[in-house]
């Protein structure tokens, strides 16, 4: 029995224009508004445009409007396709807050449905389009300000998408240039990225059925066909119909190419007009509307896309481009923030400026040309050394691709480099230009590692030490003095090892020196939770004096401070940025190494007070959030053609 009591409005409700454009196959059409019916709350209108069915769809429609279900209903004489007809419905409630686009083959099954897709969307400004994916293919769930949704970075189906109105006056109606059926949702989606804003399917996968067979056809990439599938056996003819349109539309030369291309030679053209105008009488069945060519307009104010590009965002990508682009994301509207890992075609076609990461491959250099030729601002980031990595270090086969790193350094507008050691080393050896060479020191995130009280005054002294498999020859600095004290304070030492295997512990020789602790590697976004967790009185950091090492960064010691432990490091570069004795004990040989250990391990004071001169420091100088605005005046000024 379907419901026919309206959803009603409050004062401040933003009302949803749920449009809904048919033709032909009545029973889809009956089974999509009878749940749409049943299923939704949230206030809304219901929009129906009928493009000239010849069944008894426009019957069935004009009985709901005479009930009052369908809230405005234009019954055309002709198919005019479905972007015109959308747009046609668009025009019908030009003061709702949102506009709904719902197939007539889809059928919501659960309430709350459009609740969802509301709250999502005030919730994400950025949000372009949000809709509910009825795609074969799923796609991953990530948590975003306390939400569970399914990013795309590249366009959504258009089956049930909900965009607002800001969007709309940014990004304006469905282009009208794909006929009777065509990739307006495809087209759509990629506006919405080339403006800076996100494409977000909401998490629920299961929130009703597409006809007949409850998810889209899976479509051939190459061909643009849809595999098969029962909408292919229970309406064959239909169904080569839609692949036939849509792999003119989408294939080599087509309309979908030729408005990429335009949309990214002119950001501006990104907005659309529509070709219906309001007339005296007559037009579109009588209703006043009649439609002729769009106007061309232009869309204004746009922000900057910046694309980061790791390899990974694990440990360096983390650090060197996810939590710089998190920070610039929330502090900086004037650009908008993508992170894609690996090459994106709609999102790095869409960029201003595009930022890669340990991709030495050839094609990415050549990848890079095609980008510059589009006129964007392509930079390369670089933390590490490649042309000294010590043999012993499991990295050094990495050394044979120097040759496509150096091409891309020379190749890029811009270079970005973890340290000014590692900037002078690139900038003399291949003859760079030095306004093109800049240096952003690594940052944490203080907050989050909380606040964890320090200066245990007896019982065990947990001594720590977090690192990768790629620094065991670094570790060995330190052993001897463990050995040692582990003899002077019997029973009291224990070793914490974080990010090895009990394997690694045990060729390193640990596992007989003391009781060892051993923590697999923990995930990047939880480590530092991790790290605090262990509850460390002493971080080591030890690191030999090497060509590599010292082109290095001081991130293990910010970790180490903002955990709230001492610190006994190495007397090298990356580390001299702390006063041994007031932030920290810096030790040149092993005598000194088991000198400083001892003190801490003697002295709960020295401890306390050397932790906490380190953490205040750390948060002082080195937290991402003071200074995020060093990544914002790059992209400025490189986005200016000053890179």
């Amino acid at each position: 029995m379907m419901n026919t009591e309206p959803a009603v409005s409050k004062p401040g409700d933003k009302i949803v224009n749920i449009c809904m454009v048919t033709y032909n196959r009545v029973n889809f059409t009956k089974a999509a508004i009878g749940a749409l019916v049943t299923h939704t709350a949230h206030p809304h209108v219901l929009t129906v445009v009928d493009n000239g069915s010849g069944d008894e769809t426009p019957e069935y429609l004009k009985k709901l409007h005479d009930k009052g279900i369908i809230n405005n209903l234009i019954l055309l004489r002709e198919n005019v396709g479905i972007a015109r007809a959308s747009n046609l419905a668009w025009l019908q409630e030009p003061d709702a807050e949102y506009y709904l686009k719902l197939d007539n083959d889809i059928a919501v099954e659960k309430a709350g449905w459009l609740e969802a897709m509301v709250e999502v969307a005030e919730a994400f400004p950025e949000a372009g389009m949000v809709g509910y994916s009825f795609e074969e293919e799923s796609y991953p769930v990530e948590v975003v300000r306390g939400y569970r949704i399914r990013r795309k970075h590249g366009t959504l189906g258009g089956a049930c998408v909900l965009i607002p109105r800001r969007v709309f006056e940014k990004l304006g109606f469905w282009c009208e240039d794909y006929g009777l059926y065509g990739e307006e949702d495809c087209d759509y989606g990629f506006r919405v990225a080339n403006a800076g804003l996100w494409n977000i399917y909401l998490e629920d996968e299961t929130i009703g059925l597409h006809l007949p067979g409850g998810r889209a056809a899976m479509l051939d990439a190459a061909t643009f066909f849809s595999k098969k599938g029962p909408e292919n056996m229970q309406e064959e003819e239909y169904r080569r119909w839609k692949d036939n349109e849509r792999a003119k539309a989408k294939g080599k030369g087509g309309m979908f190419e030729t408005n990429v291309r335009r949309y990214c030679a002119d950001r501006e053209s990104l907005r659309y007009s529509t070709g219906w105008r309001k007339t005296a009488a007559g037009g579109a069945g009588g209703l006043g509307w009649k439609w002729a060519r769009p106007l061309a307009v232009k869309a204004g104010n746009l922000p900057k896309v910046v694309a980061f590009m790791p390899k990974s965002v694990d440990g360096c990508g983390y650090y060197r481009m996810a939590l710089p682009a998190e920070h610039l994301r929330a502090g900086y509207p004037e650009f908008c923030v993508r992170m894609v890992t690996g090459v994106d075609f709609h999102v790095t076609l869409a960029a201003d400026g595009i930022i890669f990461q340990r991709q030495l491959a050839p094609a990415y250099l050549e990848y890079m040309k095609a980008r510059q030729k589009l006129g964007r601002a392509v930079g390369y980031e670089l933390d590490d050394n490649f042309d000294e990595i010590p043999p012993h270090n499991p990295n050094f086969p990495m050394t044979r691709l120097k040759d496509g790193l150096y091409a891309i350094l020379r190749q890029a507008n811009f270079c970005v480099f973890s340290t000014s050691g590692l900037r002078e080393y690139y900038q003399r050896k291949l003859s760079l230009d030095g306004d093109r060479c800049h240096v952003l020191p690594n940052y944490i995130d203080a907050q989050a590692y909380g606040q964890r009280p320090v200066g245990r005054t007896d019982g065990e002294i947990r001594i720590g030490y977090a690192g990768s498999i790629t620094h065991e020859r670094d570790f060995q600095l330190c052993v001897p003095a463990l050995k040692n004290l582990a003899k002077q304070h019997p029973g009291r030492l224990k070793l914490v090892v974080l990010g090895w295997t009990r394997e690694l512990a045990a060729r390193a020789g640990l596992l007989a020196i003391m009781p060892v602790e051993i923590h697999d590697e923990a995930p990047i976004l939880e480590y530092a939770k991790k790290l605090t967790d262990l509850d460390l009185d002493i971080g080591l950091a030890p690191l030999e004096d090497n060509e590599f090492n010292r082109c290095k960064s001081n991130i293990k010691l910010l970790e180490y401070g903002s955990a709230g432990m001492a610190v006994v490091a190495s007397d090298v570069v990356p580390y001299r940025f702390i006063q041994t004795g007031v932030q920290g004990l810096l030790a040149r040989n092993p005598v000194e190494w088991e000198k400083h250990l001892d003190q801490l391990i003697q002295d709960h004071e020295l401890r306390r007070r050397l932790a906490i001169n380190l953490n205040a420091l750390v948060r002082e100088k080195y937290d991402i959030s003071s200074h995020v605005q060093e990544w914002a005046e790059l992209f400025r000024k490189v986005l200016r053609g000053n890179g």
